[in-house]
């Protein structure tokens, strides 16, 4: 049905795709079967697309594949599906290969799970990729998406949750999953342990997994003994959250033991007040030797690696896994909440080590004595993105030294936030007694490539914001941009305040989206939430001079508009990879 047009002649050929390609056009928006005659266009009728379009299979993939990228989706792949039947087949490919149900019932956005396992066994084939969110359903229309805590589950709803997971996991083919993912908090809570046969055991091409360690191993019990005769996967993606216990090391190695040449991805996050933190910090601060689970393992194809809640880090992986990273090869390093990692850092980006890092993130870990003298290291690394979260109790920084130590040139997204409430006397971009053209200011020169930017409240000081005219995001983050928030809403003369950039000649700026708030700490009981988006816009007055507006948009609005920010979708957790290659940070 779809072949190669057969005309001998470039034109007539070129004609063919040229009607064939606005037939998929008008497939997209809705339209079937209108001739040219209808519409008023005189073209002759032996180029007419009356049947399916004579394009290969392989371009409607691909025209398929750029539409479901964009989010949302929606109404064009159900356009797309009831043109033709080999569109309805494509369609049902996207739709189902790569799937998001929710633990709730009643998510409207991606439907449950006992809806899913009604679908008849030839759509269930189809999936190859399976996230499994735990996050409530809620409008993705603009602003916080709820300050309400999560309703309470009892033991008969995780009961229920279990059977419908596994009653899914159990309809499924063997060696039909490639990634499998349960997101969202509170999770052991909602879901008892999976049978690790139904995944290891029966999904051999697993490859990316993000999951609670606790709903594969029990606290006490031989990991050898949980895996009986199921091979362990060769994994490219591993995200491992609730490590609660010292015992849980070893089962991250176990986990890892056929992954030297293939893991490119990993994450391991331990929750706040965990044994196990309390075991490190304990180990730490008392010097003591306290064997821990060790593993010879060397993961020589690592490129992003994500660390959360690991106090003493350097003295943690050098007694129990010296060769597991490959500083080397990373392009991404994410510490978060990683005390005492002073060594840490010291090691790994000293002068004749430093890794050549694209993305650089430290939340809540290290001294801000360490982070000074870090950034004079960084600069021989061309980074791209760096993200910088000093803790509640750290003193200030010497931000200069992002530009003194070479970094302004290559960066493309920078993130600067003190977690602290205090409001003392932070000038990193205090304007007030300087003026064109600021060669003694921290903005706006020295960024040729900045892109992006989030700023703490704490460093603005109620001034406006000169910023590189390369930037066109700008986020306000840290304590005090909750203040402009008033029953739910944020005051419109509160933005105006936040929210203000000019350019060197006190001209406002094209800042085309900036936001206000952060997320939800996940260790907290709210609901997952995100902040408040604005689309900026700048205009010639009666007088010839530019002023701008800004007017607050919806989540989906924001993400049609600049897709591919690092720094507004920075702290979502609702997805556990940025990309379908299972890269934390495309």
């Amino acid at each position: 049905m779809f072949r190669k047009a057969n005309d001998k002649t470039l034109f007539s050929s070129l004609k063919l795709a040229f009607e064939s390609s606005k037939a998929l056009g008008n497939a997209l928006r809705g339209k079937r079967g209108i001739p040219d005659s209808e519409s008023g266009s005189t073209a002759t009728p032996r180029f007419q697309a009356r049947g399916p379009p004579l394009l290969p299979t392989e371009i409607i993939r691909l025209i398929f594949q750029l539409i479901w990228d964009s989010e949302p989706t929606g109404v064009d792949v159900q356009n797309f599906r009831q043109a033709c039947k080999l569109f309805n087949e494509i369609g049902l490919e996207y739709i189902y290969s790569d799937i998001t149900v929710s633990l709730n019932d009643g998510d409207s956005n991606t439907g449950s799970l006992k809806k899913l396992i009604k679908h008849k066994r030839d759509i269930l084939a189809r999936i190859s990729r399976l996230h499994v969110t735990g996050f409530p359903p809620a409008p993705r229309r603009m602003g916080f998406i709820s300050l309400k805590p999560p309703r309470k589950y009892s033991s008969d709803d995780r009961k229920t949750s279990r059977d419908t997971l596994i009653t899914l996991l159990e309809l499924l083919e063997p060696d039909q999953l490639t990634s499998f993912a349960i997101t969202g908090r509170y999770i052991p809570e909602r879901i008892d342990r999976i049978p690790i046969s139904l995944l290891f055991g029966k999904h051999t091409n697993l490859c990316q997994l993000c999951m609670p360690i606790t709903l594969l191993f029990r606290h006490g019990v031989n990991t050898s003994e949980a895996l009986g005769s199921a091979a362990m996967p060769s994994f490219q993606s591993l995200i491992l959250t609730d490590i609660q216990d010292p015992r849980h090391i070893a089962d991250i190695w176990t986990l890892l033991q056929n992954s030297e040449d293939t893991l490119k991805s990993l994450a391991i996050k331990s929750p706040e007040n965990s044994e196990l933190k309390s075991f490190l910090v304990d180990r730490g601060q008392r010097g003591l030797s306290t064997a821990l689970p060790s593993t010879n393992l060397s993961l020589r194809r690592i490129q992003d690696l994500h660390i959360e809640g690991f106090p003493y880090l350097s003295e943690v992986l050098r007694d129990c896994a010296p060769n597991l990273i490959n500083m080397s090869n990373l392009r991404m390093l994410r510490l978060e909440r990683c005390e005492c990692a002073e060594r840490f850092l010291s090691s790994t980006f000293g002068p004749y080590s430093t890794p050549k890092l694209r993305s650089l993130q430290l939340i809540e870990t290290g001294s801000s004595i360490a982070l000074d003298g870090l950034l004079l290291h960084l600069g021989t690394m061309e980074l791209e993105t760096l993200v910088i979260v000093l803790h509640p109790w750290e003193g200030g920084i010497k931000w200069q030294n992002i530009k003194e130590g070479g970094l302004g040139r290559s960066l493309k997204r920078l993130w600067i936030q003190h977690m602290s409430s205090y409001s003392g006397p932070h000038n990193v971009l205090d304007m007030t007694n300087h003026s064109a053209p600021y060669t003694d200011t921290f903005f706006p020169h020295g960024w040729p490539k900045l892109e992006e930017v989030a700023i703490d409240t704490n460093y603005l000081g109620g001034n406006a914001i000169v910023l590189p005219e390369t930037v066109k995001v700008c986020r306000i983050v840290g304590q005090r941009a909750q203040n402009v928030i008033v029953r739910g809403q944020p005051l419109a003369k509160n933005v105006e305040r936040i929210i203000d950039f000019r350019s060197e000649e006190g001209y406002k700026l094209n800042v085309e989206v900036s936001a206000i708030g952060t997320l939800d700490h996940p260790d907290t009981k709210r609901v997952i939430r995100h902040p408040f988006f604005y689309n900026v816009l700048s205009e010639l007055d009666r007088n010839g001079v530019p002023v701008s507006s800004r007017a607050p948009v919806s989540i989906d609005e924001a993400m049609k508009r600049v897709p591919d920010s690092h720094i507004l979708w920075y702290d979502r957790t609702d997805k556990p990879w940025s990309g379908r290659h299972g890269s934390f940070w495309d």
